[in-house]
């Protein structure tokens, strides 16, 4: 379910992480620190605050490396084997198999090397936090058995390969010798691929032999691997890894929604909400689609934003919308702000910060009655349009009239209208123009005009005696040459960014935005 409500599955899923019982080294947190970082990453941490957790960002973000470090949290416990699928690498040591940091952080020639990096990890089992670190030196400084004992499985993009292109499972499934041992899905396995592909199957299975997998399936009549769709074939991977997967084990995913449908992708999510509930099984993931991660509660989701060398981590409760802005380019709001004109809009504009103002939409309405208009209308569409709305009336609109205006627009019903009243009992360009009057922002204004103190001067005294600062554009235009809606952006920016008297306006929005 998008967003921070959540149904049953899932609220009980938050219970059980907040204080999980099992004693079960749980994955909370991972740190780079120190020397050149890793791939760009470096005195980052990224926690886990909810038992699925989907890593989103732009391709080179660092997705895949957090999800590599995360399948190198742990050591195998005993009679656990690792599968890297058809593409990866086939090691049987002994009784165990587990990943190291050779699978996955290989240096070429060509590849920038990394040193005096430390990874550390941080669990939480039963009531105690368990701290693990490995630091790279020449090596890695520590024995992968020194990690917490926990069942990994990683499945990496390679498994969507279709199986006709893998020259080895051709020659291995094709031949009469093969003997395959058969992992055949469980009855609810096979429901839970049902309910993904919106299909019945009766049979699933997944046929193994020493290096190679290969998928077979019934669907009205039988059929394998090398006529299956990318979708099926990887859902019948990941059912298989999550019903093999013991109690408490963590399933690493690259790209978990490859080869499916919208619909088919909304229904995977409540799939893994409900397998990990069952058997507290810890999945951390990567998507790019907008239809999967808005299927899952907010708490689960996090961002990775890179600009230049450093990294930005979001993973307190991201909203969707700031992460299809970030990985479409394109800014979606996440909250609507409805004010009266264009003053006031630049006025709120410029009173934001830039991380504040991407993730809003300002609009200009009109008068009061048509801001709380507005307002009431967004708020009867709410559940086609989830966006919230708040409602920003000029200064010269008082509290008792805001009341009045929500009651005669919602008639007999009553509407959670967020609102709040610019400052000076006055329209906001006179507002702005009264500040002018205070040195430091007087100062401003002149290195907005890029005038001297003395024209800047002059300039606000011609404002002051303005009979009707809706030409407030108009007059500075003529002095100043600027274009007239460039003029009002300079006063307001000179007066906006740092205001006392917009903190609670800037606390508004930062609460409605969560």
């Amino acid at each position: 379910m998008p967003g921070k409500s959540l149904n049953d599955n899932e609220r009980h899923l938050a219970e059980f992480w907040a204080n999980p019982r099992d004693n079960i080294p749980f994955l909370k947190s991972i740190e780079v620190s120190g020397g050149t970082g890793l791939r760009g990453i470096d005195g980052s941490i990224i926690h886990f605050r909810y038992p699925i957790t989907v890593i989103c960002g732009k391709n080179g973000a660092g997705k895949t490396t957090i999800l590599s470090l995360s399948a190198l949290a742990h050591h195998s416990p005993p009679n656990w084997y690792v599968h890297w699928g058809n593409t990866g690498l086939h090691r049987t040591k002994g009784d165990r198999t587990y990943y190291t940091f050779y699978d996955f952080f290989i240096q070429s020639p060509a590849d920038t090397g990394f040193s005096h990096v430390t990874i550390t990890w941080r669990y939480w089992q039963v009531n105690r936090e368990i701290t693990c670190s490995f630091t790279k030196i020449k090596k890695w400084n520590r024995k992968y058995s020194s990690r917490p004992e926990r069942a990994v499985d990683f499945l990496p993009l390679s498994r969507s390969l279709p199986a006709y292109e893998i020259r080895g499972v051709r020659s291995t499934f094709l031949s009469r010798n093969t003997r395959p041992t058969s992992e055949i899905l469980s009855s609810q396995s096979r429901k839970h691929l049902s309910s993904i592909m919106n299909k019945r199957y009766t049979d699933a299975e997944i046929q193994r032999s020493k290096q190679y997998f290969f998928q077979q399936c019934t669907s009205s009549v039988p059929y394998s691997a090398f006529n299956m769709g990318g979708g099926e074939t990887c859902m019948i991977t990941l059912l298989n890894a999550l019903e093999r997967m013991p109690r408490g084990g963590l399933l690493v995913v690259e790209e978990i929604e490859t080869g499916l449908h919208p619909e088919a992708q909304k229904r995977l999510a409540q799939v893994l909400v409900e397998v990990s509930l069952k058997k507290h099984i810890q999945i951390i993931c990567s998507s790019h689609s907008e239809t999967f991660i808005s299927a899952l509660p907010q708490v689960a989701l996090l961002l990775i934003q890179r600009s230049s060398n450093s990294h930005v981590i979001y993973d307190d409760s991201p909203t969707v919308s700031l992460i299809m802005s970030e990985m479409t380019g394109v800014v979606q709001p996440e909250l609507i702000i409805y004010c009266e004109d264009d003053p006031a809009k630049i006025l709120i504009e410029e009173s934001l910060t830039s991380d504040m103002r991407r993730r809003v939409d300002i609009q200009s309405v009109g008068s009061d009655v048509y801001v709380i208009r507005q307002s009431v209308a967004h708020t009867r569409m709410r559940m086609r349009h989830p966006i919230r709305c708040l409602s920003v009336l000029d200064g010269d609109c008082t509290a008792q009239m805001v009341s009045d205006h929500i009651l005669s627009e919602a008639q007999d019903r009553t509407y959670p209208l967020p609102n709040i009243i610019l400052p000076g009992n006055c329209p906001p360009e006179l507002w702005a123009v009264n500040q002018l009057q205070i040195t430091r922002y007087k100062n401003e204004f002149a290195k907005q005009f890029n005038c001297s103190q003395t024209s800047a001067q002059s300039y606000i005294e011609s404002l002051e005696v303005e009979p009707d600062l809706h030409n407030l554009g108009f007059c500075l235009q003529s002095k100043t040459g600027y274009d007239k809606v460039d003029c009002l952006k300079r006063v307001m920016k000179a007066v906006a960014p740092l205001h006392p008297q917009l903190d609670p306006l800037r606390a508004k929005i930062g609460e409605l935005l969560g």
